[in-house]
């Protein structure tokens, strides 16, 4: 099953950035469009310990979370975990005002 969609990226490095995800096969793919002709970036989940949590942004960015991957290493019945993989993100949500008052 394949889950696709626009979020927010928001990189330390770089301005946020919207960019269109698409999460299958054990990976979420990052692209500039819809038609994913061109992957900017992946990150393995299969394989990896994951974190997904809510986040409050200082700059005060709704709707923001994170996700922290570990790739989880084992030898001989025990396990280590690998350096931290941290990427936030945050959705936009639009809420239209009909004329009659309704939210839709």
């Amino acid at each position: 099953m394949t889950r696709q969609g626009y979020l927010i990226v928001h990189d330390k490095r770089n301005h946020p950035t919207v960019r269109y995800l698409s999460l299958e096969d054990g990976f979420l793919r990052q692209f500039a469009s819809a038609d994913c002709t061109k992957c900017l970036d992946e990150v393995r989940l299969s394989g990896c310990k994951i974190t997904v949590k809510a986040q409050k942004r200082a700059d005060g960015v709704p709707n923001s979370f994170y996700i922290e991957t570990r790739k989880v290493f084992v030898k001989d019945r025990s396990y280590t975990l690998g350096n931290v993989e941290r990427i936030e993100f945050s959705a936009c949500t639009l809420l239209l005002a009909r004329p009659c008052g309704h939210l839709t």
